[in-house]
């Protein structure tokens, strides 16, 4: 039975593994954590993604 609640807070984890352009087949991905600095790739002032590593730390590279 569900009910209307208030959700105070909530968490998710997912883990995107960031392949390299110059290996299609995706053998080689990165485990590591990667950050993109879209100011150099995209021309986004102020705008970062941290990605890859571990499911397990999704929570400190967030914080």
């Amino acid at each position: 039975l569900m009910l209307k609640t208030r959700i105070l807070r909530a968490y998710s984890g997912v883990r995107p593994l960031v392949a390299s352009d110059d290996d299609p087949s995706g053998r080689n991905v990165s485990r590591g954590i990667v950050l993109f600095d879209h100011a150099e790739r995209d021309g986004l002032e102020g705008f970062i993604t941290s990605t890859g590593g571990k499911l397990m730390t999704y929570r400190l590279m967030a914080e």
